[in-house]
């Protein structure tokens, strides 16, 4: 079924039958190109998405953030900063680290990946809408961008009192 459309150059209306991928349409007044269809691009979701949970489990991985005071050097990874964060009374906040910016952000990478992988096609109604509802409900609780706002705002309070250095983990993190 052709659709209308109007150039956006000229004003001139068109009518234009389905496109395929690699076919282009013009103006037949302007001759200026009024539409041609992008290739699929689920290759590139699935690449960003496998990058980006490569990144979120080697920024588990590496060191976060090190600091030194008193010459005393530490390190921190995200790994040992939830213990730590339970062991000195803070456990709601090693909970919340926990999910906001490890669990979460993993659950919707893992969709993201099993959505636009090729076996997509393949999975089962049923089970496919169970997994866009869990993307759905999921995506709001992405904080890791939040996190690392926070980060920043400490580190910057924190730069008077030691010397702090952002590692390789930060890096990956804030690629993410």
């Amino acid at each position: 079924m052709p659709k209308l459309i109007v150039c956006r150059h000229c004003d001139h209306f068109s009518e234009l039958p389905l496109l395929s991928c690699g076919q282009k349409a013009y103006c037949g007044f302007c001759k200026a190109p009024i539409q041609a269809p992008k290739t699929s691009s689920t290759q590139s979701v699935f690449a960003f998405a496998l990058s980006a949970l490569l990144l979120l489990i080697s920024s588990l991985s590496y060191e976060f953030i090190s600091f030194s005071m008193g010459g005393i050097k530490h390190s921190v990874t995200l790994l040992t900063a939830i213990p730590t964060l339970g062991e000195h009374d803070a456990k709601t906040l090693a909970v919340f680290l926990s999910l906001f910016v490890i669990v979460f952000p993993s659950i919707i990478l893992a969709t993201v990946l099993v959505m636009y992988s090729p076996i997509w096609n393949k999975v089962q109604l049923s089970f496919a809408r169970r997994l866009t509802k869990l993307l759905t409900y999921a995506e709001p609780w992405n904080m890791s961008e939040i996190f690392l706002i926070a980060i920043l705002v400490s580190l910057i309070k924190l730069m008077v009192l030691a010397d702090i250095e952002l590692v390789q983990a930060f890096g990956h993190m804030a690629v993410l």
